[in-house]
């Protein structure tokens, strides 16, 4: 712990430091000062706990160092040494934080009260600024979580203003917001070769993209991303803030994750709607549109609802499964995997020529495939094992 004396009499600082047994209070450092500038210069170099002034000095005297040490927000303990009975200087000093004024001549006994009790007093106080602020690391550790869980709540219910949660009101103030549209980013839609290197850590992938997005977002409080909870793979968008250019906005966004992960990735972009009424429909927009987009065409990774193009049932109905079960049936009743082979085969080449494959189009397959493989193992010789033969090669196909 450090002392700064302020005195403009050499033999005053002097005696001060004879009287008192420094190294029994713990006190570390003694630094000087003849006036309250040099007391202020020291104070930002030397940062001491605590501060004894005198009152009369030239330059800046002890009403203006205390004054000083307020406005600044100094936590350093304030002790006055006087040789003035001044009321006026006594109410200055209780004003700006001072916790005791001794007179001169300087009693030893007294001086050390005042040192321990201001000790004692900063002792304490730091300790529940150290509190407070381990407090805070570990709020603001949560809150990113917290947040998310608030934003999702809002995606799984509906209805008006009134089921806003009042602490979103007041960090987002969202009192005043009447219109929104959301955007949905599927993590799995990343390249493959970065979601490798995350595939033990999707935590950290979602704490990176959501980073990303709202390092946007909140520079012009144009919204705020968040992890779905409901969902194992999406980042929610939830844009209020410079609807006329949230185009813009995304690309902004896409382009920034681009350079900070190396991959794309994709957007689906809902309507507008009101706010929050129409949060649900305009997140449920953004989900179609990229349950549609056309999986083997090229593009910029936007889908809005608005110009999504639906493939239709008869061109997706081309490789449906179910038109394929008896061949693979049939395969799997010889048990021979070559001929389970061409059987995948014959399905995956009537995949091929599909112009167009969506991601409910995978879906369906999946749903699919996974019926037709509970089926296709009741029907496997015993000690063949055909269903992880045709789940290979449908893996490999697809």
């Amino acid at each position: 712990m450090n002392v700064l004396l302020v005195d403009d009499e050499q033999h005053v600082r002097e005696a001060i430091r004879l009287l008192i047994d420094w190294k029994e209070l713990g006190i570390d450092n003694i630094y000087e000062a003849d006036n309250g500038d040099a007391a202020v210069d020291m104070i930002e170099r030397r940062q001491p706990e605590i501060v004894v002034t005198d009152m009369r000095m030239p330059h800046r005297d002890g009403v203006g160092l205390l004054s000083w040490l307020y406005a600044e927000g100094r936590k350093c303990k304030t002790i006055v040494v006087s040789g003035y009975d001044d009321f006026e200087l006594v109410r200055s000093s209780m004003k700006y934080g001072g916790q005791d004024y001794l007179l001169k001549p300087i009693d030893p006994e007294q001086l050390t009260e005042a040192l321990v009790k201001a000790k004692q007093c900063w002792e304490k106080e730091e300790r529940e600024r150290q509190i407070k602020q381990q407090r805070n690391i570990e709020m603001n550790q949560i809150k990113p979580v917290y947040w998310d869980k608030l934003f999702s709540g809002l995606i799984t219910q509906t209805g008006g203003r009134s089921q806003l949660p009042a602490l979103l009101q007041e960090e987002f103030k969202l009192e005043q917001i009447e219109r929104c549209r959301t955007a949905v980013i599927p993590i799995d839609s990343i390249d493959a070769g970065v979601a490798q290197k995350f595939i033990h850590n999707r935590d950290l992938l979602f704490f990176i993209l959501t980073n990303v997005c709202n390092e946007f977002l909140r520079r012009d409080d144009r919204g705020f991303a968040f992890r779905y909870w409901n969902s194992e793979h999406e980042i929610v968008l939830l844009l209020w803030g410079g609807l006329g250019d949230w185009e813009a906005t995304l690309r902004r966004i896409r382009d920034g994750i681009r350079e900070t992960i190396h991959s794309r990735i994709d957007f689906g972009a809902g309507t507008e709607q009101s706010f929050p009424g129409g949060i649900v429909e305009s997140f449920q927009a953004a989900r179609t549109a990229l349950k549609q987009r056309n999986l083997l065409a090229a593009g910029d990774g936007f889908h809005c609802y608005e110009a999504s193009k639906a493939i239709t049932v008869a061109t997706a109905s081309i490789a449906s499964m179910g038109d394929y079960e008896e061949r693979f049936r049939v395969a799997a009743r010889g048990g021979r995997e070559k001929d389970i082979e061409m059987a995948v085969n014959s399905w995956m080449e009537a995949v091929g020529r599909m112009p167009a494959i969506s991601q409910g189009q995978l879906e369906q397959w999946y749903a699919d495939y996974k019926a037709m493989m509970e089926r296709l193992h009741k029907l496997a010789p015993r000690g063949f094992r055909c269903g992880d033969s045709i789940r290979y090669l449908a893996n490999r196909g697809t």
